[in-house]
């Protein structure tokens, strides 16, 4: 039922709501911390994040831009990595691909975070 998937999907997600809450220093809204949590959900990088610095010195929009808009840095070289000819953003590439999925995941967690800048 859907009464019983949302049960499920509460209990999956506690791990992250539980890693999110540990390493925020302010308080969010209901929107953001949502947002926050799906992203650590998804990727695991939370509390050790640019995005985490931001939101816990109250630069909201630059959090934000964090989710869809800040380039992949190659290791090695230090430069900005380019597919095709397209800078990579961060979060959105899985075995070195960028992934049209998370693409709309990072793109649509900014959007419930920024909503509240």
């Amino acid at each position: 039922t859907l009464e019983q998937c949302h049960k499920w999907l509460d209990e999956d997600t506690q791990w992250a709501k539980n890693r999110v809450a540990k390493c925020l220093s302010v308080p969010v809204t209901v929107s953001q911390f949502e947002a926050l949590t799906s992203f650590e959900y998804n990727t695991g990088l939370f509390c050790s994040s640019q995005l985490r610095t931001y939101v816990n010195e109250n630069k909201c929009y630059l959090a934000a831009n964090e989710f869809n808009n800040s380039p992949q840095i190659d290791k090695k070289t230090g430069q900005v990595k380019l597919q095709n000819g397209k800078v990579v953003m961060k979060f959105t590439t899985a075995g070195g691909i960028v992934l049209n999925g998370l693409v709309r995941r990072r793109t649509e967690e900014r959007r419930m975070f920024e909503k509240d800048c």
